[in-house]
């Protein structure tokens, strides 16, 4: 076995975990859930913002937390407390942490992925389910039936500060950030993991039907 496999037959290992962080750093971009989540919360008018700035402030947020680019934050047209740029900035660093690590792992698995081409190994795609359909499993129920605690929950299991806790007054950000809002989010990202692991179910099962297939003929 030449290094290239050996090397690939541990980082398979690292293909489910490829796939999860892209999902995360994927559902974070997307912005389209937002904008449907404009109308349809109302948050314009809940809010007191215009619809205009209510989206260009959005975009700030997200473009801010995954631009390389090193800038202080500062959302256009919005005031931010000190405390609420730190929060922005450390959501900034997780994201960029994702970017980079995801990075890493992708280059890594590369090898697994050679790996599991050159030796046929399509179990790899059973792996993939049976890692990604834990997540889904294990988060929906809380989330169903209280997103609010498990929000919070989330927020001290990430911050070790209390800075995520706005004050509209000084952070009115916070007032086009509403909570269901986070919580369509949550589901789409779901969602997501969930169609991930059964399209590898899907495709093992094929594989797997069709050397059976080769092997009776």
């Amino acid at each position: 076995m030449n290094i290239i496999c050996k090397i690939g037959y541990y980082t398979k290992n690292l293909i489910p975990i490829a796939f999860l962080i892209s999902i995360i750093v994927f559902v974070f971009g997307f912005k389209q859930i937002y904008y449907l989540d404009i109308d349809k919360l109302n948050i314009p008018q809940k809010s007191g913002l215009s619809r205009e700035i209510v989206k260009e402030s959005y975009d700030y947020l997200i473009d801010y937390s995954i631009s390389f680019e090193d800038t202080r934050f500062e959302i256009p047209r919005l005031p931010s407390s000190e405390n609420g740029i730190i929060h922005f900035v450390e959501v900034r660093n997780i994201i960029q942490m994702l970017i980079r690590v995801n990075i890493a792992i992708w280059l890594a698995s590369s090898f697994g992925v050679i790996y599991c081409w050159k030796n046929k190994y399509h179990k790899v795609f059973l792996s993939i389910f049976r890692q990604l359909i834990l997540i889904p499993v294990i988060l929906s129920i809380p989330f169903v039936v209280n997103f609010s605690g498990s929000f919070v929950v989330f927020h001290k299991i990430l911050f070790r500060n209390d800075y995520w806790i706005f004050d509209e007054r000084i952070d009115p950000v916070i007032k086009i950030l509403p909570e269901e809002f986070f919580f369509h989010e949550a589901m789409f990202m779901l969602s997501i993991i969930l169609g991930t692991s059964f399209t590898a179910l899907a495709i093992y099962k094929f594989i797997d039907s069709k050397k059976q297939l080769h092997d009776i003929a």
